[in-house]
């Protein structure tokens, strides 16, 4: 099914993806600036982040490394001071390697739970304060994930 929504809907919403520069983060951003959307992109890789950004002028750039809670409190920092607040967050940066029992790596396994977990949490302490005390409105979080790791 193709992501497809209304044009009128989002003309104006602020939205912030974490996890852009890339696949479905990327096609989000792209979709939603068609749609009218003003976007932040987030990802850890800066050139990534630019070649998507010129494709949509109007986009925001906010590197950063989900495993850090000061960065992402930072650049939700920005993206207050530019638009106010953010009416959508999207996180959607992740990590998958496959890895066998015989082959198990605590530094692999580490890694995984820092970017997947945490990322989402890190992120989480940056905007609800902010989400929470806005009772008017009614902004949304949304938390991509992936089951590339069942069997």
């Amino acid at each position: 099914m193709a992501f497809n929504p209304p044009i009128g809907h989002w003309s104006g919403r602020r939205v912030w993806i974490i996890g852009a520069s890339t696949g479905i983060g990327a096609a989000l951003a792209r979709r939603l600036a068609a749609a009218g959307a003003r976007v932040a992109l987030s990802a850890r890789s800066r050139e990534k982040l630019d070649a998507l950004a010129a494709e949509l002028p109007q986009a925001l750039v906010l590197p950063l490394d989900v495993r850090s809670a000061d960065q992402q409190g930072q650049a939700y920092a920005r993206i207050k001071q530019a638009w106010g607040a953010a009416d959508l967050v999207i996180f959607n940066a992740g990590t998958y390697s496959p890895m066998r029992a015989a082959a198990f790596d605590l530094a692999s396994m580490d890694e995984h739970f820092a970017i997947n977990y945490h990322g989402v949490v890190n992120g989480l302490a940056a905007v609800l304060p902010d989400f929470l005390a806005r009772d008017r409105e009614a902004p949304a979080l949304a938390i991509v994930s992936s089951v590339a790791g069942l069997p």
